[in-house]
Formats: structure tokens, sequence, C-alpha cells
């Protein structure tokens, strides 16, 4: 074996020899690494010890999580023959002797954490007689305490590291449950501790002594050794390597079937995985052919299959598992020495799976060269974001392989079997584990966490890993992202089923023909209401045909293309429908857009005429006319944009509008005398059906003119007077809608489409809370499809899978969607993909551009003679068959290295039940890296709502130190109290001078807004009541510390009258609508809970206002400043020198620890339009941190004039203008 052939070949669970092995290759090649030092005996002080860092991060999750079973390792063995329980005890007691790790505490000094080995006692061996139960009482009571005691924590500062209980379930037979926590043991721990007990039981059997060696060295002498080694230049240079190799790394969003959350519940689940011994021979073959190992392959097959489930991600982050034992003296040792090694793969440039076990095989010998760095560093180094729901950092999947079968437990005597004994717990989403079994295979399980997957997602990875896998060794010259990794089963579900295949179209024939067969049976009935006109059907019927004849007699014939430029009207619905019934289609052209663009519409779709009225020819015959139209003769013609710029005509045709109208009707059963608004512009796909299918079945239109397609309290107004059943709105007006009058249509709202945009799940919960007995549907349809291809009822109550996306449903009647790889093959469910549109709703093409329309209508591979338009829409199978949309995949970024969906962060956004909807732009910094910037618009508050307790417990906390603080104080002058105003850096109270100089101009701009009927929110001790309040109509101070009130009491005089009330800031009662023309917040928003309690205050102080009346707010704290601030004050504490290093990292530590809020100016201008807001710098010649970092503003109330002038301090900027 040569050196390289020993690297290549190094496993990630290499056992002792083999190092000894490979280090005796290494040093006869000349390359041996340098020698360690020796781990030294008995060198710890056993009261008072340093524990590894590995030790440090579970004892600190412990803490985060009390009671947590997570890093409980549990198994059972059955027992069947004659056992002596008392040698079993004596033998489980030697074992906690001979490895103190099993008897460390750990305990916490502060910000120190240090061990404890504590003295060698008695095991507790907790026996318990169910051999008298009933047999199905007995299996459910071994059920219950089995799993009871894999769920029990343990208590790091008292508890023995190791629990044994003993089941008897008859008299030959037992079981022996086994427990260690995490922290004192690993997996190899487990095969120590059997062998031990296998070696003691026999010879304490036959009144032996111990025949085991006492162990050379502890754990904690180990800890040491290792804690000493980090502070090597050596292990700096290790550490770097792993920092340069991850930079930029992020965790991989593996998609999951509900949406992380900030906190895990760390409940988990399994599913078996079995890789057959043939299988496992194909791997060892490929392996030895690229000088690799197995577990490379398998690293190389799981990183492909993730990148792959995940939509084609390039950059993929695994975590492997070593043991860590790599000295003879720690091999026999019960502790914590395995090691976490996170591997970072390239899945980029399609490379062929024999190029990605290459890859593979680099990453991990570069893992295994840097072993020892414990995990901890490396991410205590890199600093990865902390994202939602992440278990551990950077890490979100883990692939272990055991290099030898799990150990078994020996005891004269007796036959034992080691039984399946599930956690329920899961460290990370997704684990692999993997043991060789007898035959050459490979047996385990695929640990899954059980808040994010659902068992069916985790089996079909587990089955997805295992087609990877045999096809990738079978065929290892194949590009990886071709490997198949769909069974069988769900190939036949995705595309038999659920694609819509199964359902036949809901019907056929031509648009116009389905309003005469409605004409005919009811003629007298009401078709149309445009504002005072009324149109019976056999009226619009009558002036259809007039048209059409005219149109037919200036040269209009089948497939022509007729423009109608009129506005949303009953002309326009004349208009359209003679255009049908000439046999053309229809170009809507908006005439509030400019001539000049109509024209080249117009032109570009090649129109024959266009029509400016629908007068016609009074002489025209009224009769239907006779033309021959085909059903897949075009209806109309529509523009959609182009990411040039140029905008595509898609044509349409009757056979798929009118499956698309019959499916809704048979889908939502409009009936005969029901009204649907027709308001959305006719340029849109939707109008279509807001015309088209009333007339299809009797029912009636109500046009909206254009200011009813904007103004919801027009709309709502419709509703009513028309009783209008049915509406369309996009999700962005369905919110204005229900900030107004939506509640007045309860009642008479049946049925409600959104269409156009995503549906936020908040605005989904507030229809629902507005309209409880209107249903609302989600639909989903490109222009280049008849209207909708895919529709969802939502439901009353949303599931946790539906928090933060709703689904855009299942294939109408006819349709076909498919969800496709990007060599078109289907992918499974669940995994992420490109949507493609087929069947009966596909557009023709777009008109007169055949290149484009070949490349995103494409041949259909699972229909001969079909197409499929490529939507360039990212979505994915659930597991109800519905669809995800996941935005757009030509909005992907890809920033530092990942590939970044908008979409999925604006997805996070929304699942805030404030926000109504958020929009995540790029842009590029000042160094021209590109960022995302995250845009969020906020829902009005609802005042039902109950506020979170914690808001009452933060603005308690706040008025104790304010009473606190005005107890201790003595203010040098009556008029002004300075009580708390001290430097964030000395610690000093602010000089006196500077404090007078903050406090006159504050009053000075308060009093340029000419104040008459004031509320002060947070009035303190009357710094400015008791100098403005003596020229004020009426002044009302409002304070939540009861010291302050008393203090600012004894002031007034005869001057100086106010109104003063105990009561938190957001307490408005008592007060009514336009009651004050000024109202004031100083220094008093930092206080405040979270941006909800200042938002909500905002909202009722600006009720309050009468018109023209102004809010000021004062002293508000910069969040873009925060990190200038937090330097400032850390580089005035600091000595001189020191390391810029050491300076980021304070100043890193107080933001996090802020207790304050800040706030970004922008935050105002979602309260008020921003030509109302008005901010202002701080202009006093000192500079401290009340001027330099905070700013105030004004806000306007709408009915007045904006606000008067105020001092104020910006300057323009100017070269070699004065730092100040």
């Amino acid at each position: 074996m040569t050196l390289s052939d020993a690297a290549a070949f190094r496993p990630a669970n290499m056992d002792p020899d083999q190092l000894r092995l490979l280090e005796r290759l290494l040093a006869e090649q000349g390359a041996a690494p340098a020698p360690l030092p020796e781990i030294r005996p008995h060198s710890v002080d056993h009261a008072h010890a340093e524990p590894s860092s590995a030790q440090h991060r579970i004892w600190f999750f412990d803490r985060l999580q009390p009671g947590s079973a997570l890093y409980t390792i549990t198994g059972v063995a059955e027992l069947r023959g004659t056992l002596d329980r008392d040698v079993l005890a004596r033998c489980l007691t030697e074992v906690v002797r001979r490895h103190e790790t099993l008897r460390t505490t750990f305990h916490g000094d502060g910000q120190e954490l240090f061990t404890r080995v504590g003295p060698a006692t008695p095991l507790p061996l907790e026996f318990t007689d169910l051999s008298a139960l009933p047999e199905t009482e007995r299996a459910r009571a071994v059920k219950e305490r089995l799993d009871a005691e894999a769920l029990r924590p343990f208590d790091l500062s008292r508890d023995l590291m190791l629990r044994a209980g003993l089941l008897q379930l008859a008299p030959d037979k037992h079981l022996l449950q086994l427990s260690m926590h995490h922290i004192a043991a690993d997996g190899w721990s487990l095969g120590v501790l059997l062998r031990e007990l296998g070696a003691l039981y026999p010879a304490f059997s036959q009144g032996q002594a111990s025949p085991l060696p006492e162990p050379v060295v502890q754990y904690a002498d180990y800890a040491a050794w290792l804690n000493e080694r980090m502070r090597e230049p050596a292990h700096e240079e290790a550490l770097s390597a792993w920092v340069d190799r991850l930079q930029g790394a992020g965790a991989l969003d593996l998609p999951t079937d509900r949406p992380r959350r900030e906190s895990g519940s760390f409940v988990g689940g399994q599913v078996p995985l079995t890789l057959p011994a043939e299988l496992m021979a194909r791997v060892k073959r490929l392996a030895d052919q690229e000088r690799a190992t197995p577990y490379m392959v398998l690293v190389a097959a799981l990183t492909a299959l993730l990148g792959r489930w995940s939509g084609g991600r390039e950059d993929v982050v695994l975590g492997c598992a070593v043991a860590g034992r790599n000295r003879s003296e720690i091999e026999p040792l019960i502790g914590f020495f395995v090691n976490t090694l996170p591997l970072r793969l390239d899945l980029g440039g399609q490379p062929s799976f024999r190029t990605l076990v290459g890859r593979a095989r680099t990453a991990c010998q570069d893992g295994y060269a840097g072993q020892d760095v414990p995990f901890e560093q490396i991410v205590e180094r890199l600093q990865p974001d902390r994202e939602p729901g992440a278990r551990v950092p950077l890490v979100r999947h883990m692939l272990v392989l055991h290099n030898s079968p799990r150990p078994k437990l020996n005891l004269p005597g007796l036959e034992i079997e080691v039984l399946p004994q599930e956690t329920g717990t899961a460290k990370f989403e997704i684990q692999i584990e993997l043991t060789p079994t007898a035959d050459g295979g490979l047996g385990g399980q695929l640990e899954y966490a059980k808040d994010l997957f659902d068992e069916d997602s985790a089996a079909r990875l587990a089955e997805g890993l295992r087609s990877l896998l045999d096809e990738g060794v079978a065929r290892p010259d194949a590009p990886a992202d071709t490997l198949r990794m769909l069974s069988d089963a769900d190939r036949h579900t995705v595309l038999a089923q659920w694609s819509g295949a199964a359902a036949a179209p809901a019907g056929t024939g031509l648009l116009h023909r389905l309003f005469e067969s409605a004409a005919d049976r009811t003629p007298d009935a009401v078709a149309l209401i445009d504002d005072a006109l009324t149109l019976t059907y056999a009226q619009l019927d009558e002036r259809a045909n007039r048209l059409a004849h005219d149109l037919i007699a200036r040269g209009v014939r089948v497939d022509d293309v007729v423009g109608v430029q009129l506005p949303r009207s009953a002309e326009a619905v004349v208009a359209m429908l003679a255009v049908l019934k000439s046999g053309a289609a229809y170009l809507p052209l908006d005439p509030a857009h400019p001539p000049r663009r109509l024209a080249e519409l117009a032109e570009d779709a090649g129109a024959r005429l266009v029509l400016t009225d629908a007068a016609g020819d009074p002489s025209a015959p009224a009769t239907r006319p006779d033309v021959a139209v085909p059903a897949n003769a075009s209806a109309y013609v529509l523009f959609t944009s182009g990411s040039t710029g140029r905008p595509k005509g898609v044509t349409n045709e009757h056979a798929a509008v009118v499956n698309r109208i019959l499916w809704m009707q048979d889908a939502y059963a409009l009936q005969p005398g029901e009204a649907v608004l027709h308001k959305t512009p006719l340029g849109f796909d939707v109008s279509g059906w807001e015309w088209l299918w009333p007339l299809a079945v009797g029912a009636r239109i109500v046009v909206a003119g254009d200011e009813g397609r904007r103004d919801p309290r027009v709309i709502a107004r419709l509703i009513r007077e028309h009783a209008v059943t049915t509406c369309h709105f996009v999700p962005s007006m369905l919110r204005a809608f229900l900030d107004g009058p939506a509640a007045d249509c309860a009642g008479v709202l049946r049925r409600v489409v959104c269409s156009g945009e995503e549906l936020p799940p908040a605005t989904a919960r507030r229809f629902t809370n507005a309209l409880p007995g209107t249903r609302l549907y989600n639909l989903y349809g490109p222009t280049e499809a008849a209207i909708d291809v895919t529709a969802w009822q939502v439901p009353q109550d949303l599931a946790p899978e539906h928090e933060t996306r709703l689904p855009i449903g299942a294939p109408i009647a006819g349709a076909r969607l498919h969800v496709l790889d990007a060599h078109f093959a289907p992918v499974p469910p669940g995994a992420v993909g490109d949507l493609f549109i087929g069947g009966v709703p596909l557009a023709r093409g777009y008109r007169g551009r055949p290149g484009l329309t070949a490349d995103r209508f494409v041949p259909d591979p699972f229909t001969p003679g079909g197409r499929l338009y490529r939507t360039g829409d990212r979505a994915r199978w659930a597991a109800d068959g519905t669809l995800d949309y996941l935005g757009r995949a030509d909005h992907q970024l890809k920033i530092r290295g990942q590939r970044i969906e908008p979409g999925e962060i604006e997805a996070v956004l929304g699942a805030h039940p404030a926000v109504e909807q958020a929009v995540v732009l790029p842009f590029r910094d000042a160094e021209g890296d590109l960022q995302l910037a995250a845009y969020a618009g906020l829902g009005p508050d609802d005042e039902a709502a109950p506020q979170p307790a914690e808001n009452g417990d933060h603005v308690e906390r706040w008025r104790t130190v304010f009473d606190d603080t005005y107890q201790a104080s003595t203010p040098s002058a009556q008029e002004i109290d300075l009580a708390g105003w001290n430097d964030s850096a000395t610690g000093e109270s602010i000089p006196e001078e500077e404090m007078r100089a903050w406090v006159d101009e504050t009053v000075e701009r308060i009093t340029a807004l000419r104040p008459s009927h004031v509320l002060e929110i947070g009035c303190g001790t009357g710094q400015f009541l008791l100098r403005l309040a003596p020229h004020c109509a009426r002044y009302v101070g409002t304070e939540i510390s009861p010291e302050a009130l008393t203090r600012l009491a004894g002031h007034l005089d005869a001057d100086t009258t106010a109104e003063l009330s105990l009561r938190p800031g957001d307490d408005f009662s008592g007060f009514t609508e336009g009651e004050f023309d000024t109202i004031i917040l100083n220094s008093v928003v930092q206080y405040f809970p979270d941006v909800d309690y200042l938002l909500r205050v905002l909202r009722g102080a600006l009720a309050l206002l009468a018109p023209g009346g102004h809010l000021f707010l004062g002293d508000v704290r910069d969040l873009r400043l925060i990190e200038a601030f937090h330097c400032s004050v850390q580089a005035a504490r600091l000595p001189d020198l020191t390391p810029v290093a050491d300076l980021r990292r304070l100043v890193d530590q107080q933001i996090a620890q802020e207790e304050e809020l800040l706030i970004h100016p922008a935050l105002f201008e979602t309260v008020a339009p921003a030509e109302r807001v008005r901010l202002l710098a701080k202009s006093s010649p000192h500079r401290n941190e009340l001027t330099r970092f905070r700013y105030d503003v004004i806000i306007t109330a709408p009915g007045g004039a904006c606000a008067p002038a105020v001092p104020d301090a910006w300057r323009p900027w100017a070269a070699g203008a004065p730092d100040r």
C-alpha cells in the first residue's frame, strides 16, 4: 500500500489499528505528522476540571432545553435463561467505578463550566416484575416503561451518567435497558460497555476478580490534553483550513412538509434503510476504482440526492461523524470522543457520478486531516447565521457509517438479542445511520425530525438514496443529476394520478354557443347591469348579432383578430361577444393607454380592424351569424410582459377556454339569477371568466367602472346593491377590501376567487374572520394557458403546513401539471422542480414569435404529440397531491456561492401574523456585492387580538426601573429633573449644560407646532410639561411610573394646570377621535416591548389627532447607527491598543444584548404617507449619544397643512464639510 492508497482509503471511522498503519506508511514516506504529546494520567483536579468543548456544547444545550432527552443514548437487550441479578448489578457498578466519566457531574460557576468526579458508589439496578400481568397488558406495560425511560432526562449536575433498568417478563426472560447521556458517552462507548459486561459477568459469577486492566487514563485527562492542544499554533492552522473551506457555506434548505420554526421540538421518527449486499459489492468496486472508500461513495450519492431534492442546489454541506479515538490510551474508554465534520461538496458543472465520488473523496480527506478540530470551534469561528428551526448550525443532514457490526452482549448461560429501540428524538433534520450486516450489506435507519417531515417523505428520501446509489454505481459516467431517484410507485402517482391525466376534460364547444344556449333558455332574464343600463339575454344577443354581421361584412373571417378598444362596460361585452360570433378572436386594448402603444399591440397581433364602439350597423340582421367556427379557433389574444421588455401576444383557443368555464361551473355551481362582479381589466385573462361564466349559465354580470376596480367602498356598494355572490380579487386588492368594508358584504358574497398573485396565509385568515360564510378559492394559471389550471379551496382553519404558504391546488379538469427536473424527468413528491403545463388549457403559442413559442412550448415526453408549457415557476407536489408554488425560477440569486430563493424568504416573513405582504429584492452594496433587502407590508391592528403576555412583563419591568431611578434622584432645579441620563461609555451623568440644551431644542421644536390641546405619552417628571403646559389650552400627561407622577404633581401650580393619568402607552381609553392637535412621545419609544407595541401606539395616537394635527416623536434611537453607537462606547472604554477583533467581538455582544427598541426611520412610513413624515436631525452643539445617534420625527395628520417650519439640523452635503 502506498501513501496515496492509504490516504484514499482512510474511512470516516478508521479504528486505531488502521490509524497506526496509516501513520507508519506516512512515516516511511517522510510525511509523518509531528508526534503528539502523551496524555498525562491523573493530571487534573477531580473536584474542578475543565470539560471538553463538545461537552460544553451539550451542557449549554441542556441549559437551553432543560428536560430534553435528545442526548440520551439508550439500548435494550432481551435476556433468555437464568440471570443472576446481583452479579449483573455488581458488573454495572464496576463499570461505573472504572470509567470516571459516568460519575462526572457538570456545574456552572458564573461564565465557567467545570466538572466534578463523584465517588464510586453502587449503581442502582431498577427492577420491575411484570411476569404476573396478562400478555396483552404486559406488552403495553413494557412499551410504556421502555419509552418512558428513553425519554427520561438526566440531571447533569447530580445524576450518574449511566442508568440501568431490568424488566422481568418470565422467570427466564428479562429485558435489560441501559441509558447513558451523550455528554459522557458516544456510540463507540456502547460497545465498550457491552464488552466489559461480557468480561465481568462470567468472572463475578465464579467469584473471581475483574479480569479487565485498569484504564491508563480517564476522560478528564483526555479533555485537559485536548484543551491544551487547542491552544497550539498547529491547531489554529487546522482551524483556519476549516474556515477557508467553509467560508460562505450555508445550511441546506431541504423542502419540508411543515415550516421550520424558531425552535424545533426535537421529536423524531425513523424509517428503515437497507442497502443489500449485492449493491454494496458494486459500491466497493467503484470505490476501489476511484481510490475511495464506500463511505465516500455514499457521501456522493447522498449529497447528489439532497441537492436535487432541493431543486438543484449546487453547494451542499453534509455532516460526517468520526470516532475521534486516534490514540491507543482512549480506545477502551467510555466517553464523548465523536466529532462532527462538515463536508462541503460542489455539485456545480453537471458532474458525472464518478466525478462526484472524486469530489467526495477530496472533501473527506480534507476533513479527516482536520478531524481533531472540534465542530464547536468551527462554528464559533464561522459564525453562520442561525436559521429558524436549525437544530445544529450549518449541518442539518448527517451520514453515519459504522465500520463494524453493532456490538453484541455475550453472557454465559443466556441467549441475548439486542432489540431496536427508538428514542423518539432527532438531533438533525435528517440523519442516516448505517451498520454492516452479516451478509456484507448495510442496514440501519433514516432518522427525521417529525415537526418538519411526514413519515412518507422520510421513506421517499430513503428510497431515493437507494435508487440513486444503485444507478450511480451502474452508470458512474452519467451526469449525477440524471440518475433515477423516483420510485416506480411514485412515478405512477405523479404522472398517472396527481398530474390530472386521470381526469377527463370538462367539456367541449364554443364560447358564444354557451351564451346562446343560456339565452335560449332564459331570454328575458337579466344578463348584464352597467350602472343605469340593464340588458336581458335576448337584448344582449341581438346587439352582439348585429355587430357580428357588421364585422363579417367588413371582411372579418375565422381566426382573424379584432381589437376591442373600449373600457370595461356593457359596450365592451357586446363587442367581445360579437367578435366571437364572427369567428374571430378579440384583442382587448385599454383606451387609457398611449395611442402609440395601442397601435403597436394591434399591429403585433395582426388585427384586421379595431372597434372603438359597439354600435355597429343598425340595419344589420339581428339573427345569429351562421359561421362555422372550429373548436380550435382562436378566442382571444392577450399580451403578457416579456423579459426583454417587448410584450408577447398569447393566443388562446375556444376549446381551452370552454373547458375552463365548464370546469368552473362543475366546481362552483353558479346558479341562474346569481350575479358576478366584472371588475378586472380586460387585458387580464381573469376578466374572461368574469363575463363568460355567468353568461354561460344564465346568471348576470354586474360591471364595475374604473373607479370600482380600485375603490373597495365602491366594490362593497355594488356587491350590496346588486346582490353579487361571486367576485375576483388579486390578493393585494383583497387586503384593501378586508381593511375596509368587507364585513358589510357578509351574507351576500358566497364565493371569492383569488389569483394573479401569491395569496398570503395572513390574508386568508383575515378573510375567514371577516367573511366566515364565504368560500375562498386560490387559483393559479399563466396567460399561456386558459385562465387558471389549478385550484384550491381555502379551509376555515389552516393546517400547520399552510402557515407560511398556501397551495395552489390540484389540476382542473383537462389540465396536465408536471414538476420536472432540468432533464424533463418527474421529481419525487416533496422535491422542488420546474412547473410545466399541458393538456386542453394550453395556449396556441406566441403570435408571430415562432422561436419563442418553440422555446417555451416544448414536446410533452409523457403524451405522444402533446406539448408542455415551461412556466418558469418553481413548485413541488405536497403529500396530498396539491401543488406548492415556490416562486420564479428566474428569480433565483446566487449570493456568496449560495443559490437563494427570494420567494422562500418572503414566505417566512409572510408567516408573521402582522405581515400582510413581503417582497425580497436584490441590490449591490458599495463594494459591488449582491445583497438582499426585505420589504414588509403590515396589516392593520386587530384590536380584539390578545397581546403577548410578555408586553405586560416588559412594561412592568421598566416601571420598576423608572420608580427606582426617580426615588434615588435629587434634581438640581425644580423645573427640570435630569434623573437617569447617564453617559453609556463612562456611566457618569451627562453634564447639566448638555441636558438643558437637549431639552431646549425639543421644547423649541414642539412650540413651533403651535400646540393647544396636547397629549404627552410618557411625561416623566415634567421636563416638557412644565415648560409647555402654561401656554396650552389643555395638557394631558400619561405615565407608567407612580413615583414620576407624584413628583410632577408637586411641581404644578396655578399657572401650570395639567391632567395627569397613570396608564401604559398603548392605553387610549377615555379619549375621543380628534381630541388633540399635538401628541408628544419624547424619549419613550425605546422602552416599548417591540415593534408591534410601537405600531399600536402610533396608530392609536394618530386616530386621536384632529385634522392637520401633529404627532411628535423625540429622541428616537436610530437602528442604522446601532453598530456605530456601541463601537463608540466600547472604543471609549478599551485601552488604545485593543485589537480590532476584540472590539468587534465586544460590539457584537452588546448589540446582541441590546434591550431597548431602535427604529429605522422607514418604519414611520408604514403608518403615514412619506410626504406627511418629517425626520429631524439633532442640532445641539454638544456631541453626545443623545445628539449623535438619535433623531426626531413629526407625523402630520391628513386634513390640514403640512407641518410648519421647525428648527432642523440637516445641511447639504458638500466636499470638505466639517464632521459634526
